[in-house]
């Protein structure tokens, strides 16, 4: 996560299976959780903005994940 003079917001583009349950996962390089965020996907494309304000500047992964753990 950088800092810049918008903030730290990072906007993923995802393709995905419409109508399933995702969950994106904020999590640090030796894999502790630090967020996340929950959605139904309402069609193939998606685009999230993560507000990551909150995090300390540090390099993080984020993994998505659906509904049955995959």
């Amino acid at each position: 996560v950088s800092q810049s003079r918008y903030g730290k917001n990072v906007t993923v583009e995802l393709l995905l299976t419409p109508g399933s349950k995702y969950s994106l996962q904020v999590t640090t390089l030796l894999e502790e959780e630090k967020k996340v965020f929950g959605f139904l996907a309402e069609s193939q494309n998606v685009s999230k903005k993560l507000d990551l304000s909150d995090l300390a500047q540090g390099d993080y992964n984020i993994v998505l994940i659906d509904i049955k753990g995959n």
